[in-house]
């Protein structure tokens, strides 16, 4: 507050971003990315950032039934990303914890991925094609393919193209995520745990 009173005294114009206090639901809507984004666009930096249409093609974006249904039915999910995207990943885990509230995701680069993803997967402790789901970022120079072929026949994948990094991702999954969340009837309003939050929130550490 101390900074934002000192712009106020420079005669700084201060825009707020909505939702400024967006408590209604546990999972956060709008967030820091399309504020993010707003800024950007509105100071004219606006070389390599997504445009409307961008964000309205990525959200139509679907998997295969099959990595929808697999995903819903066993709460796991595998996702692999660049590795130049993997210091952005802490927002991806929590749109899941919190959407659908099913335990953390493997997140993995694709160098990473055999240790830990790809075991879980081998180990087929849900039997057939029930294994973890599979969500494949690449830029294309990625071994997409190989990936592919590794889990044959073990896990339903989804192959995803990105030319816009950590933008195009999360844009991507929060369309995937909602069409989850109304499948499986998340309660957003009242989710497990609300009446049990506050000694944390209000904890100082």
């Amino acid at each position: 507050m101390a900074l934002l009173k000192a712009a106020i005294d420079r005669g700084a114009n201060i825009v707020w971003f909505p939702l400024e206090d967006e408590y209604d639901v546990l999972i956060r809507l709008v967030g820091p990315f399309f504020g993010y984004v707003a800024v950007l666009h509105w100071v004219g930096k606006t070389a390599g950032i997504p445009t409307a249409l961008d964000v309205s093609t990525w959200s139509l974006r679907l998997p295969p039934l099959e990595v929808s249904r697999c995903a819903a039915r066993t709460g796991c999910l595998s996702i692999l990303v660049p590795f130049a995207i993997m210091p952005y990943h802490q927002n991806i885990v929590a749109k899941w914890i919190e959407g659908v509230y099913f335990s953390p995701p493997f997140i993995n680069d694709y160098l990473s991925w055999a240790h830990g993803a790809l075991q879980a997967v081998a180990h087929d402790k849900h039997g057939g094609t029930d294994g973890i789901p599979h969500i494949l970022f690449s830029t294309g120079v990625e071994p997409t393919q190989k990936i592919v072929d590794t889990l044959a026949g073990a896990a339903p994948i989804w192959s995803v193209p990105i030319t816009h990094g950590i933008f195009e991702i999360e844009v991507t999954l929060n369309a995937w995520l909602l069409s989850l969340m109304a499948r499986l009837r998340t309660n957003q309003r009242d989710w497990p745990g609300k009446q049990r939050q506050a000694p944390v929130y209000g904890s100082r550490y």
